[in-house]
């Protein structure tokens, strides 16, 4: 048998490495394949997976990037006898003892540097070069972002990525407008609407699609957006844009069914799951034709360049398509290709 770790610290956190974390592990270990899974969870969890192929569940206190992350957890990983360790993010603690692979999901502070202090740039940077020239093996969510770890840190890093793109949990189907009655009613959504779901940093480009909203000028509509993150306090919107927050992960088919698309028009993307998720929602898609996004397109995805004008002239001539294409890829198979990987780094220790 095989033992291998699962940093799963992430998988209390409610943003879209949250949910990777949920549901590649959750797969993960229902998979025979002769592994025991040590899983690494934080003291507050309420999601723990069940399976007879959990061997040990490690919890612990140690916040992400943070000091008890270089300095504690690699004690607690070193005593765990594991033969491989999976971390579904690019924190891996500088010292690791174990061998390890690593899903990079963007290089966004490569792109968008400001996001973050000055302190931190330098922590992501020297982190995220450990992690890559260290890893056994590394998993990027999109070609993009495999393209942009060879243009970042050369061939040698590029020759160990493999894309493993991301899927959709069943519970994203589309759902009837009776039965999402009072859904929209619960959240105070009443007109016929886009919407879009994230948080609103600066390479979101929340604004845009604001500004487009405003001048397209169309009657008795409204943009919802579901926001995560600070940043969302300081947008200014008009009557016409409804903020929501804490929306339930099982609200969001309701939702997605029931708008007259998801709109986005992020500069920079490693995936975009929403476009999936509202997809398979029988949802149409407005998003820019950027990064990763690009690789998303399918019928009932119309992609326009990432400005007001180009937003705005979107909303106002939208028509509904005949046919919107869902996805069909499962995060069962989302874990296959990730086992294979781990197994594979394994044997080449």
């Amino acid at each position: 048998m095989v033992n291998i770790g699962i940093d799963c610290r992430l998988a209390s956190s409610p943003t879209g490495l949250g949910r990777y974390t949920r549901e590649i592990v959750s797969e993960l270990v229902l998979l025979d394949s002769g592994v025991k899974w040590t899983l690494f969870v934080n003291e507050s969890i309420d999601w723990i997976p069940k399976s007879e192929f959990i061997s040990n569940i490690v919890t612990t206190n140690i916040p992400h990037y943070s000091l008890s992350e270089q300095i504690k957890f690699p004690r607690i990983i070193k005593k765990q006898n594991l033969d491989l360790l999976f971390v579904p993010h690019f924190n891996v603690p500088l010292n690791c003892p174990v061998p390890f692979v690593a899903t990079v999901h963007d290089l966004i502070l490569h792109s968008y540097p400001n996001q973050s202090s000055l302190i931190k740039r330098l922590a992501y940077k020297k982190l995220l070069l450990s992690t890559v020239r260290k890893s056994k093996s590394l998993i990027a969510v999109s070609k993009y972002t495999a393209d942009e770890i060879e243009k970042a840190y050369g061939s040698e890093a590029f020759k160990k990525t493999t894309v493993v793109s991301e899927a959709v949990n069943p519970i994203f189907k589309k759902q009837s407008e009776e039965d999402s009655k009072s859904i929209l009613k619960k959240y105070g959504i009443d007109k016929p609407f886009f919407m879009y779901i994230g948080n609103a940093k600066e390479h979101k480009n929340v604004n845009t699609l604001i500004q487009a909203f405003a001048d397209a000028k169309i009657k008795d509509t409204e943009l919802v957006l579901i926001l995560s993150g600070p940043e969302a306090e300081k947008l200014k919107s008009p009557a016409e844009v409804k903020k929501i927050k804490n929306v339930a992960d099982s609200d969001l088919p309701h939702i997605y069914s029931q708008a007259r698309a998801f709109v986005t028009a992020s500069l920079y993307e490693g995936f975009c799951l929403p476009i999936l998720e509202a997809r398979s929602c029988g949802c149409p898609v407005i998003a820019s034709n950027s990064t990763a996004i690009k690789e998303l397109g399918a019928p009932g995805v119309l992609l326009v360049e990432p400005n007001i004008a180009a937003f705005a002239e979107a909303f106002k001539n939208f028509v509904a398509p005949d046919f919107v294409e869902p996805s069909n890829r499962l995060w069962k198979d989302v874990a296959l290709e990730t086992q294979s990987i781990l197994l594979q780094a394994n044997q080449v220790q």
